[in-house]
């Protein structure tokens, strides 16, 4: 393969409207890149004409393949074809134009060969694909040989779909069979005397065949459904011809025409100057023709900028009414807002005051405990207070040692001193045995009346501090005693 092809910088461009000219067909091409050379064919337009056909060379490769995606757009009104071209050489005119009447024709892959061969005396049409043989699929029903090529490549690219519900959907059956190849039409069948539809569908490439193929007795809405080949074409509804779209046009502006027409426009006409009207002379016709014709065009574009104004206005009132309920929605979402936050700082409130209510409860309750504290500690410093206080109350003293001191208070000191002279002769006279023994048994009479005195006094309920104190006057009573006989034995034995 030469470089030129392996680099196209040349586009050619098909089915270009007869209506445009060099000048708009150049200022769109030179979108993608730089032009080096431009040719547009036939060379000399003329009633016959059906198309142009454009032949452009760009600097950069990457212009071809950008220009392409300008396929299948609606130029005029027509949509374009662009391919790259075989070679970089612009051909002349002949050959363009031979070429672009063969452009748009759709033809089988190259792999897919058709052959024509005679079966039991008549001609039939093969066709032979390597794809189907390879995966064990069924090929291609003969055709009748003086069947168009085109009707033929069509048929190629048509399955046939059995077994489908009677009230299945036609959009879920292309939405399926989208998931295969891409569908280009569908036509649905629903005969009486059949218990299911049928359909044909056409794919847009006959690749997407093969793979449909394999899909035979997959599962479609509950129930498997049967892929073949389909032995005809879709039949496709009838295009229109130019003169007949422009035709139906034209019927459809008179009749819109009449149906603006106001009431104020219709005048009731006098016979005479319906007599004139039919004598005026066919220039003046015309001429009143060409203003009334204008006067609908101008009634058409008043009509259609006070749609417009309508419609902007709507669109107006549409968007302030909008702009409205966002602003209510806002609105509400803010009291909504607040409204959670008051909920907030009251549920908060009630939290503290609670809260408050229990501390000053526990505080109303230590000083409760604190006061009783108080009165038991005040309780127990009375009972100190009188205990020490009946401690340091004057000890009660016995009749005997009353006597005494009132004797001592009532006597004399001479008395006293000649008592105490006789009470000591009376001692010397005693034997020492006898005084030992006199100790020892005022000893233990001591001891037994000390103890009789403390079981007595214990028996009798007596207190603690009585008892102490009786003791305490006992022993004071019995070391005077032992001071005064020790005396008495001094003076013995001196």
């Amino acid at each position: 393969m030469s470089s030129d092809t392996k680099h196209p910088k040349l586009l050619q461009v098909y089915n270009i409207s007869t209506a445009a000219n060099n000048d708009v067909i150049r200022q769109l091409f030179q979108y993608f890149g730089r032009i080096e050379e431009f040719q547009v064919y036939p060379v000399l337009v003329t009633a016959n004409t059906k198309q142009k056909v454009a032949y452009i060379r760009y600097e950069r490769e990457k212009s071809v393949l950008v220009a392409q995606h300008l396929t299948n757009t609606v130029f005029f009104d027509r949509a374009l074809v662009c391919v790259p071209a075989t070679s970089n050489n612009i051909p002349d005119e002949d050959t363009a134009l031979q070429n672009s009447a063969a452009l748009g024709k759709r033809v089988l892959p190259a792999h897919v060969v058709n052959k024509i061969e005679e079966n039991d005396g008549q001609k039939m049409l093969y066709t032979i694909d390597p794809t189907l043989t390879n995966l064990g699929l069924p090929p291609y029903p003969p055709l009748g040989a003086d069947l168009d090529l085109e009707k033929v490549e069509e048929t190629r690219r048509t399955i046939y779909v059995g077994g489908l519900k009677k009230d299945v959907v036609p959009e879920d059956v292309i939405n399926f069979f989208n998931t295969i190849g891409e569908v280009m039409y569908l036509r649905m069948a629903n005969a009486a005397n059949h218990d299911c539809a049928y359909c044909y569908i056409e794919f847009t490439n006959q690749k997407s065949v093969p793979q449909a193929l394999q899909n035979d007795g997959v599962e479609f809405q509950g129930q498997p459904i049967r892929i073949q080949h389909s032995r005809v074409a879709i039949v496709k509804p009838q295009q229109k011809t130019n003169d007949q779209a422009m035709e139906e046009i034209e019927e459809a502006m008179r009749r819109r025409d009449k149906g603006e027409r106001s009431p104020s426009r219709k005048r009731s006409r006098s016979p005479r100057s319906s007599s004139r009207r039919w004598s005026r002379s066919p220039r003046r016709s015309r001429d009143r023709e060409r203003e009334r014709s204008k006067s609908r065009r101008d009634e058409r574009d008043s009509k259609k900028d006070r749609d417009d104004r309508d419609s902007r206005k709507d669109k107006d009132r549409d968007r302030d009414r909008k702009k409205e309920k966002d602003r209510g929605k806002d609105n509400e979402r803010s009291r909504d807002r607040s409204r959670d936050r008051e909920d907030r700082l009251r549920d908060k409130e009630r939290k503290d005051k609670s809260r408050d209510e229990k501390r000053e409860r526990d505080r109303r309750s230590e000083r409760d405990r604190d006061s009783r504290k108080d009165d038991r500690d005040k309780d127990k410093k009375k009972d100190r207070e009188k205990r020490s206080k009946d401690s340091d109350r004057p000890r009660s003293r016995s009749p005997k040692d009353s006597r005494k001191e009132r004797r001592s208070r009532t006597r004399s000191p001479d008395r006293k001193k000649k008592r105490e002279n006789e009470d000591d002769k009376r001692s010397r006279d005693k034997d020492s045995s006898s005084s030992s023994k006199s100790r020892k048994d005022n000893t233990a009479s001591d001891k037994g009346s000390s103890g009789s005195l403390v079981s007595s006094d214990l028996n009798r309920g007596k207190s603690l501090d009585a008892v102490e104190t009786s003791l305490r006057e006992r022993l004071l009573a019995k070391q005077l005693e032992k001071k005064r006989r020790g005396s008495d034995e001094m003076d013995i034995s001196d």
